[in-house]
């Protein structure tokens, strides 16, 4: 099993290395290969509220959806947009709970300290993944705690707690399994 990253858009907000750093430090901790769809993805204009100003983080998946067929692997879309769901002001990410696809908006996430920067994305990326493999917001200091601003997203623990990460690691051998 692979966890793709698709870059939407162009995707100038980060340097290659930053995110080829962030990749290999989570592909190491959850033990998963990592790779980048070399092509960049337009997004359709349906996917942008001009009134907001922000992509419509639903719209967005539902284009993925369509349009990759994962086989089975996840996908990870990243945008340096901001992005939205309905009922929000923003969003950090959005993801299917135990589904194949999430979304990544690196917008909020931006520090000039590039240290700072990584680990939020890290963060951030770790619990849309968590949501992919089925975990739900979790209340320990952990990764799949909620957050609702950057405070909280610097705030909580980089990893996932002990409960949750044997929860993705079980994930995880029940699909080597299956192969």
């Amino acid at each position: 099993m692979k966890i793709f990253i698709l870059k939407l858009n162009e995707l100038e907000c980060i340097d290659e290395r930053l995110l080829d750093n962030v990749l290999t430090e989570l592909s190491e901790y959850l033990g998963i290969r990592f790779e980048c769809i070399p092509k960049k993805f337009q997004l359709p204009n349906n996917t942008y509220n001009k009134t907001r100003m922000q992509y419509d983080a639903n719209e967005i998946l539902n284009y993925i959806r369509r349009t990759i067929d994962t086989k089975g692997n996840k996908i990870i879309a990243t945008i340096c947009d901001d992005i939205y769901v309905e009922g929000t002001n923003f969003i950090f990410g959005l993801a299917e709970i135990n589904g194949n696809y999430c979304i990544l908006s690196l917008k909020r996430l931006r520090n000039e300290d590039l240290k700072i920067f990584k680990e939020r994305i890290f963060k951030e990326m770790l619990h849309e993944l968590g949501h992919c493999f089925g975990l739900r917001h979790c209340s320990n200091d952990c990764a799949m705690k909620f957050s609702n601003s950057i405070f909280e997203v610097d705030m909580k623990n980089k990893y996932l707690c002990e409960k949750c990460f044997r929860y993705i690691k079980l994930k995880l051998e029940n699909l080597k399994k299956k192969i």
